[in-house]
């Protein structure tokens, strides 16, 4: 694909430049950032989804919304699709892929803690009896765990919070009215559903999540078993 792209470029006279930015995340974005606000950012970014609010706030994208609406193969998309990269009502940006986020699980540990695979979970509460069963019939193996801390920044908020308070039926943000939601009772069946998972010590403990490399040390335990269940991408 990239070379009969880089043809297609070609032919139209366009030349390409690939300009190389520092990893991780937060070091990119500060890179981004700062490239942008002195006008020296290349003219196409790759960028992660949360940031497309905060940086049409800046003013820093252009308003994508009159080519894609002729573009021919933007009704391909899937509304979900357009709707993340829609911001005030306008397209700023495409997306290159999107993901899932299952609840990965040892069929091996299920079996030494009798839960039959495959196990298909309906609600939170057969998460938590899965949970639970593993607590008391396999010791030191932690049951479960998703994102946790402000070490993993925005995993902790789109792949550990999320996920749980839009399986709860709730949002951050009310766009019909445009105010941002601080209570409601699926913030509360979120948070407690959380509290619940520490309470008992269903998960790697409070102090896991505050080290660095946290994701991949929780990758590394599933990895080695000892670590049933976790929620990744």
């Amino acid at each position: 694909f990239i070379p009969e792209f880089n043809k297609m470029m070609a032919e139209k006279g366009i030349k390409l430049e690939y300009v190389d930015y520092p990893a991780p995340d937060a070091t990119y974005k500060e890179k981004v950032v700062l490239d942008l606000a002195a006008g020296e950012a290349p003219d196409i970014i790759f960028i992660d989804l949360p940031w497309v609010g905060e940086l049409v706030d800046a003013e820093y994208l252009a308003d994508l919304t009159p080519k894609v609406n002729q573009w021919n193969e933007w009704d391909q998309w899937p509304p979900a699709t357009k709707g993340a990269v829609t911001f005030m009502g306008k397209v700023w940006a495409l997306q290159e892929d999107t993901d899932t986020r299952p609840i990965l699980y040892r069929k091996d540990v299920f079996a030494k803690a009798g839960i039959p695979v495959p196990w298909q979970p309906k609600s939170w509460d057969d998460l938590l009896e899965a949970a639970r069963t593993i607590k008391e019939k396999v010791p030191g193996v932690a049951p479960f765990t998703t994102h946790f801390g402000t070490t993993c920044v925005e995993c902790t908020t789109m792949n550990g919070f999320y996920p749980f308070l839009i399986g709860a039926g709730g949002y951050l943000y009310d766009r019909s009215a445009n105010k941002w939601v601080s209570r409601s009772q699926a913030l509360e069946d979120t948070f407690r559903f959380f509290k619940t998972i520490y309470d008992e010590d269903l998960s790697l403990g409070k102090k896991f999540w505050l080290a660095g490399a946290a994701i991949d040390k929780a990758h590394e335990k599933f990895t080695d078993g000892s670590l049933a269940m976790i929620i990744t991408w």
